[in-house]
């Protein structure tokens, strides 16, 4: 080999980084000598690449919808059992309404129980959930009206 492939080879050796070095000191313990500059040009040789050490891929979450709004009456306290009419049942137009209401339909609730509210026969369970849709249908004058039936 020339001087100044040797100088080369020199040059290069004293700059390769320190994995490099590294590499080239196993090389050299497990018995095989680094390959010169002319038989590297010659023959390249396989190698795996390295393996990532970057960050790794995660999959993203999953959105889920909310859970559905619950109407405000679904458990009534034991007191208002006994304000029923019919003995802790609840009526046939309250059992509609707790439907429409589950359904997001304010005006059947409202359609279903508002004339009986107002006019001062509805129960505790009925006023509070035709306050409920009054106020999820953003109509001030309804529950201002409504609020003044509630029972303190």
């Amino acid at each position: 080999m020339s001087l100044r492939a040797s100088l080369v080879v020199a040059a290069l050796a004293l700059a390769l980084p320190e994995q490099c070095n590294a590499l080239l000191a196993k090389g050299r313990a497990a018995g095989r000598a680094p390959a010169s500059s002319a038989s590297a040009m010659s023959a390249p040789t396989a190698t795996a690449p390295p393996a990532a050490t970057g960050p790794v891929a995660t999959t993203p979450p999953v959105w889920a919808p909310p859970e559905s709004v619950a109407h405000p009456v679904a458990s009534a306290p034991p007191e208002h059992e006994s304000a029923h009419a019919d003995g802790g049942k609840q009526s046939a137009e309250m059992k509609k309404a707790l439907v429409a209401f589950d359904a997001g339909d304010h005006k059947k609730v409202r359609a279903l129980l508002e004339k009986k509210v107002r006019a001062g026969k509805g129960t505790p369970d009925e006023v509070h959930l035709v306050l409920a849709s009054c106020s999820a249908t953003d109509d001030k004058k309804c529950v201002d009206a409504v609020s003044k039936l509630l029972v303190p």
